[in-house]
């Protein structure tokens, strides 16, 4: 190969025809810690056991883009740089849509422009770096506009609407108020399974701690926690049909002390259960803080928060502040709930209309089983595990279960064309720092999956996730606003009948100076179900899939799980098979 072209390529200034012509020789380019480039002949299977591979030439050149680039992918990915190179993919790597999210705003950081759907397109380093574009510092600023406040009010006359509507429906009257807020649709729902009895939509993080805490700081830390994020000072009132969030300048919240004598444990599962029947009206403030300490030296914190007020996203970084504030270290930057859904009302959901509208044109939703009477409303949930390690790497692990499901639903109500349910972060639409807002953005969004003939299985896992990145450009426009302006669905629809879910990371234990706590999630009650959930639980070359149901549907939930998982191994295995005959 001659010198010109793979100077080229590595530089970045080689056109899409002259670096496919390099990539296509059999040669790999390797990028390595101190920026210069190996390139080594691509070896059989055979070669590859019987000696490692040695660098035919390592040449000290490559571009600046290329190698920003790739110390965001690093920092992401959690790779050391010389694990990364040109023609690596991102999600070979191990990347999914959150960690594509995450890179983009780190390249924000470094005043680079890149998009979600961009990273999706353009998989390998070599690619990536060639449309990574400079960004002025207040370019990165530009995008979202300011938002004043009651500036989302609808009344004409805020001070008066003020005066006579939201100060009587708090439960404190002295608050100050500095904002009030539109609710999003999913917020409408915890909040209704918060304010009701017993409480299902309060999550409990319990932090068992193993050493002597420092109470004095640790109660401060909580109220830092709740100054420095508007959405734990913003509490709820009814308004109209829907709700309104209120935000507060300052709240207190004092932690609730118990002393006992016995283990620690049980004792917090149980005030647990019991505070899930105490009443949280609307006006009051939904965050609590409890400790519980024992004679015998065991201490735990409690930290109680609804699902109006917080999503899987921003939690981790929430509980990464709180432990920051108690050691007194750099704490984890966060961005105010009330710009991104300023940014959503004004800019996405306008935005994103005419996009809901050509794809749902014709549609309506996939009801799985209607007619089956629902006895018994226990739930039911079974699951089973996959092995996906033969799947194509350039497909991501939420593509598959999603994927499944739509081929399932289809020989299930035999039908080419199936809509449902999908739960997404709704941050990967066009807002800066998405990853940093505190506040729950998560949405359910519809997915369509129109059978054409001839298809394979690979032909179907490309179509899903063409479809997972046209549509996260979209995601802040809710299901009411799906079925009101883009649909001729029934008014009556609220909800889906299937919903597919991909689980994400938790926080296992946290730091307090010098002491560990260790975490555990206390949910007291269920959710009543309105939906066929499936469930996604990725933990590298494994797939675990949940269906979860009524009791009264079991048997059916478990030939469900049984043809998805079915489905599952041969998109794996068989990605030229055909879908129908």
């Amino acid at each position: 190969m001659d010198e010109p072209l793979w100077l080229d390529v590595v530089n970045g200034h080689a056109d899409e025809q002259r670096a496919a012509k390099f990539f296509k020789t059999g040669k790999l380019a390797k990028l390595s810690a101190d920026g210069s480039v190996q390139i080594t002949e691509k070896k059989s299977a055979a070669a590859k056991s019987a000696a490692p591979s040695r660098p035919v030439k390592k040449i000290s050149a490559t571009s600046a883009k290329q190698r920003r680039l790739r110390t965001l992918w690093s920092r992401v990915l959690r790779l050391t740089e010389e694990d990364i190179g040109l023609n690596d993919s991102f999600f070979r790597l191990g990347g999914d849509s959150i960690s594509a999210m995450k890179l983009v705003s780190e390249a924000r950081a470094d005043n680079l422009r890149l998009t979600v759907a961009q990273v999706f397109k353009n998989r390998t380093l070599f690619d990536m770096a060639s449309v990574l574009k400079d960004s002025e510092p207040t370019q990165n600023k530009e995008a979202v506009e300011p938002l004043e406040p009651f500036e989302l009010v609808e009344e004409a006359q805020a001070t008066k609407f003020l005066v006579n509507t939201v100060r009587p429906a708090l439960a404190d009257k002295s608050w100050n108020v500095i904002d009030v807020l539109p609710t999003r649709p999913l917020q409408d729902a915890a909040i209704k399974g918060t304010i009701q009895l017993p409480r299902f939509s309060a999550r409990y993080e319990a932090m068992y701690f193993d050493g002597d805490v420092d109470k004095a700081q640790l109660y401060q830390s909580c109220q830092e926690l709740v100054t420095r994020n508007e959405i734990l000072r913003t509490v709820f009132i009814a308004h109209k049909e829907s709700y309104l969030g209120v935000v507060l300048e300052h709240v207190e919240t004092p932690v609730a002390e118990y002393e006992i004598d016995g283990d620690v444990e049980p004792f917090v599962r149980q005030l647990c259960t019991m505070d899930s029947y105490t009443r949280m009206p609307l006006g009051s403030c939904f965050v609590k803080w409890f400790f519980v300490q024992s004679s015998s030296g065991p201490s735990a914190l409690i930290f109680r928060v609804s699902h109006a007020q917080y999503d899987e996203i921003c939690l981790p970084v929430m509980l990464q502040q709180l432990s920051a504030l108690h050691e007194g270290k750099p704490v984890p930057s966060s961005l105010p709930f009330s710009t991104y859904v300023g940014h959503v009302v004004k800019s996405n959901i306008p935005k994103g209309l005419d996009y809901w509208r050509d794809l749902l044109k014709g549609s309506s939703l996939s009801v799985l089983k209607p007619d089956t009477p629902v006895v018994r409303r226990n739930h039911f949930a079974v699951h089973r595990q996959f092995d996906i390690s033969a799947r194509s790497k350039d497909m991501t692990v939420a593509t598959l279960p999603t994927a499944a499901w739509a081929l399932c639903l289809a020989r299930q109500l035999a039908t080419r064309d199936v809509t449902f349910g999908e739960v997404v972060s709704g941050r990967t639409i066009d807002f800066p720092n998405a990853d940093a807002v505190v506040g729950p953005c998560w949405q359910y969004v519809p997915l369509r999956v129109q059978f054409a003939a001839g298809w394979t299985a690979a032909d179907l896992l490309a179509h899903v996730q063409s479809q997972h990145i046209a549509s996260s450009a979209h995601e802040g426009v809710g299901l009411p606003e799906v079925v009101r302006q883009c649909t001729d669905w029934p008014a009556s629809v609220d909800w889906f009948d299937s919903v597919v879910h991909q689980d994400v990371e938790h926080v296992e234990s946290l730091g307090f100076a010098g002491v560990s706590g260790r975490m555990e999630t206390i949910y007291p009650h269920e959710e009543p179900l309105r939906e066929w959930k499936v469930q996604a639980f990725p933990e590298a070359d494994k797939l675990t899939i949940e269906v979860i149901t009524f009791e009264s549907w079991a048997e059916h939930a478990k030939e469900l799980l049984a043809e998805v998982g079915a489905i599952v191994e041969s998109l794996v295995r068989e990605p030229e098979a055909v879908l129908f005959e």
